[in-house]
């Protein structure tokens, strides 16, 4: 008996809004920060996989964002390139930002300045 092979059931999966516009205003940061943001179906192959990343060009630095990750995963990869920037981050940079994008931030920023026996302490 022949194996009958199908294609992969391509569903469209809602996107969540309050998601989108962090993503969104992360990418806006980032930008303002001197990187050209990029959110593509990055292409994959037999035996080969393009993940999200930061790449340079001569002298244009982009992020590549997976559009094939969650929106929480895309949101995670941003968020841990711009806390890897983080003292770049001033009040001008934040003009524009909502308020719900500006908690966000302001909540895994104080997060991640606190050491590991800090974060322990806090969630003891």
């Amino acid at each position: 008996m022949p194996i009958k092979l199908t294609r992969r059931d391509k569903r469209k999966v809602a996107l969540d809004s309050g998601k989108e516009s962090i993503i969104k205003e992360l990418s806006l940061l980032m930008t303002r920060m001197g990187y050209s943001v990029r959110r593509e179906r990055l292409k994959q192959g037999h035996g080969w996989k393009v993940l999200s990343g930061v790449c340079r060009a001569n002298d244009n630095r982009y992020i590549f964002v997976d559009r094939k990750l969650t929106q929480s995963d895309q949101i995670s990869f941003l968020l841990s390139k711009l806390l890897a920037n983080a003292e770049q981050i001033t009040e001008e940079l934040m003009e524009g930002v909502s308020q719900e994008t500006r908690e966000f931030l302001a909540k895994h920023i104080s997060g991640s300045s606190q050491s590991p026996a800090q974060e322990q302490a806090t969630s003891a």
